[in-house]
């Protein structure tokens, strides 16, 4: 559990500087700001002001999706990630509620995070709670082998 508050604030900072470096100059306006954006997308639906929303925001997406690829173990496919994580900015842009969340830039992460992994599991051989489990029995016997010097046996790790 923390190491994914330590993944998600690592991901909030990388798209805020992300934010502070590419999108905000002098060519963009005031009201092409991502929240004012998704706030008006979440009220008209107009399509236009969801283009241009999406068109902003997929630089988070490839960020986010950079960061996680470097988390996960191989085999595994920088595009499948990038798209999976275009599907939870769609998801972000029609679910945004301005009153539960007030900043969009903070709410995308979450939304988009969700949604890979989520891509990664549909994907992979193991159900969650098979990948839950399996990592458990990995950190037992790591322990096992850094404090007595011997591997464990099979009938140790299941316990």
């Amino acid at each position: 559990m923390q190491g994914e508050r330590e993944d998600l604030s690592c991901v909030l900072e990388a798209c805020t500087e992300v934010a502070d470096n590419s999108f905000h100059n002098s060519t963009i306006e005031k009201n092409n700001d991502l929240t004012e954006l998704a706030i008006t997308y979440s009220r008209t639906k107009d399509k236009e002001v969801g283009e241009r929303l999406a068109t902003l925001a997929l630089p988070y997406v490839r960020l986010i999706s950079r960061i996680m690829y470097r988390k996960f173990p191989p085999p595994v496919d920088l595009d499948t990630l990038v798209s999976d994580g275009s599907l939870g900015l769609l998801k972000a842009m029609e679910r945004y509620n301005p009153e539960e969340f007030p900043d969009f830039k903070k709410y995308l992460p979450l939304v988009v995070k969700g949604s890979i992994l989520d891509g990664r599991r549909r994907s992979g051989p193991l159900s969650e709670d098979d990948a839950k489990r399996l990592k458990k029995m990995n950190c037992f016997r790591d322990f096992t082998i850094a404090t007595t010097e011997r591997k464990p046996s099979y009938e140790e790790c299941r316990e």
